[in-house]
């Protein structure tokens, strides 16, 4: 543990321009894992994982098998994306931020399908957005709930809560 207090980083790393990944399950923390150092060498950013204590304590069986990492096409021709930014003012790192960066960390995530529709009906009344260990929940409320809810709602997982994909999202 690094703390005994309660403390969430999200607001953090999204404030330092960090793309966050949010694992549902054990599988997904080892496949996001791989993931977010693909990303970042392809983004040039610096990339953070959420860790919930519910999923980091807990064990269970991983297929080891690497998951495929599709790199999207690579169009960006400057020299300072991977290259250190020593003695840098925020102005000078922003437009190479928001410009460069963070649109290639959306190309990446929609090549690897890190927000997704996960199930459901296509013409469900009631559509559910969630992600991380919520996806976990929500899938086990539904199981309980039983077939007749079910089938009336759709859900659509985010991988990537920030920065988020709005274009993704508003396809669901």
């Amino acid at each position: 543990k690094s703390t005994v207090l309660a403390s969430q980083s999200d607001y953090l790393l999204a404030h330092c321009q960090m793309p966050v990944l949010n694992p549902s399950d054990l599988q997904e923390l080892r496949d996001i894992g791989i993931h977010g150092l693909a990303m970042s060498r392809f983004a040039g950013n610096w990339t953070g994982l959420i860790c919930l204590t519910d999923l980091m304590d807990s064990s269970g069986i991983v297929d080891l098998e690497l998951p495929t990492v599709v790199m999207p096409p690579d169009d960006y021709r400057g020299d300072a994306l991977n290259r250190m930014q020593k003695l840098s003012t925020r102005t000078t790192l922003e437009p190479l931020v928001k410009d460069v960066r963070l649109p290639r960390v959306w190309d990446y995530a929609r090549a690897n399908g890190s927000d997704k529709f996960a199930f459901g009906s296509p013409n469900a009344r009631v559509g559910f957005v969630t992600t991380g260990k919520a996806y976990q929940d929500l899938r086990q409320v539904l199981a309980i709930a039983g077939d007749d809810v079910a089938n009336d709602v759709a859900v659509y997982k985010v991988g990537m809560p920030w920065p988020l994909d709005v274009e993704e999202l508003a396809k669901f």
